[in-house]
């Protein structure tokens, strides 16, 4: 048996606890430890690592340790929500624009009025400003919809300056004002 066991490159004993079969305590522990961490995770997905534990010590009798390690090699981790991120800044000493418009929203000609918005959109590199504007003449022949195309930038007022600009400079009446005549 010894030459067969240096033949395999296992140990004497490795062998024999291996022909007495049977998994050990520990083992068994791990496993009934990790089924309860999969259902804990299912009930409660936001809970992490601390939270588990403290739940399971008390019947389990396992270090935060071996929960990390189990939870680990199982892929459990928490799932948390986004923190809201509040991107506008309401509290400002700066002058606030007056409402010309009024809630009016259709106008004779076109160029009479522009309405515009900005909003922040987040991804991997950091936040996206988009600010799109548009004409109010929806019914006058010479109006036009357009929005800019989305810039990016670190500072907001260089990059929404130069879209409020854009679009205007496409309308109808600018580039052929003897049409509307």
């Amino acid at each position: 048996m010894g030459k067969l066991c240096q033949l395999l490159e296992i140990s004497r004993s490795g062998y024999y606890d291996w022909l007495r079969g049977g998994e050990s305590a520990r083992k068994t522990a791990n496993q009934a430890l990790l089924r309860e961490l999969v259902r804990l995770h299912e009930k409660y997905p936001a809970l992490g690592l601390d939270s588990l534990y403290h739940m399971l010590k008390p019947v389990f009798h396992c270090s935060r340790g071996r929960v990390h390690r189990l939870m680990k090699a199982a892929g459990i981790h928490s799932q948390r929500k986004r923190a809201y991120k509040a991107t506008t800044n309401s509290r400002h000493h700066c002058p606030i624009a007056p409402n010309l418009l009024q809630r009016q929203f259709t106008f004779s000609r076109p160029n009479q009025a522009w309405v515009g918005d900005i909003t922040y959109i987040p991804t991997g590199e950091g936040w996206l400003y988009l600010m799109s504007t548009e004409q109010t003449t929806i019914s006058c022949e010479g109006a036009k919809r357009r929005a800019a195309p989305p810039k990016s930038s670190k500072g907001r007022s260089e990059s929404c300056g130069d879209s409020a600009r854009g679009p205007t400079w496409q309308s109808h009446e600018q580039r052929f004002p003897a049409a509307l005549q």
